[in-house]
């Protein structure tokens, strides 16, 4: 993929920065979203091809998280929300009455509520998996050092990225 040195940086500024910088995880999604998709579309096309549309991609990313980052959180929370409570709803029995409104507005409130609420706590869990990932990965160690890497990294990510919650 790329070399491992990119992997490294990129991880390390996931697992550090991740929330307080949230659209440099996003960007690095995309980058690494973009990479993955050119290494598969664009086979026998010159490299820097792939280059170009993984920073691309990632750049639509920074881009998206910077202008829209609260909106897309918030509709995503709002249609989960919904559908979560019509899902119950229809379990219950209670479809095609004149209570569904209820479940779809209702559930889309409490999912925007909740998907804003909880946002830095998944901010924070997210990147630090995609960090302690991209640095697993950067090195070639057997399965159970990896593993255990990993899930020390992560839980350094978490426990940094927590600690600069609290100021």
């Amino acid at each position: 993929m790329f070399p491992a040195i990119v992997n490294m940086v990129i991880g390390i500024a996931l697992l550090t920065t991740g929330r307080r910088l949230y659209w440099v995880f996003v960007g690095a999604a995309g980058f690494i979203v973009g990479s993955s998709l050119a290494q598969q579309l664009l086979i026998g096309q010159p490299s820097w091809m792939t280059v170009t549309v993984s920073l691309f991609t990632g750049l639509v990313g920074v881009v998206l998280a910077i202008f829209a980052q609260r909106f897309a959180v918030g509709f995503a929370g709002f249609v989960l929300g919904s559908y979560a409570l019509a899902s119950l709803f229809f379990v219950l029995g209670l479809e095609g009455t004149g209570w569904m409104w209820l479940a779809l507005v209702g559930g889309g409130i409490i999912g925007l509520a909740l998907a804003l609420a909880v946002l830095d706590f998944a901010f924070i869990f997210l990147s630090s998996i995609a960090g302690a990932e991209l640095i697993v990965q950067a090195i070639n160690l057997n399965p159970t050092t990896s593993f255990v890497l990993f899930a020390t990294l992560f839980g350094v990510g978490v426990a940094i990225q927590l600690g600069m919650l609290r100021r």
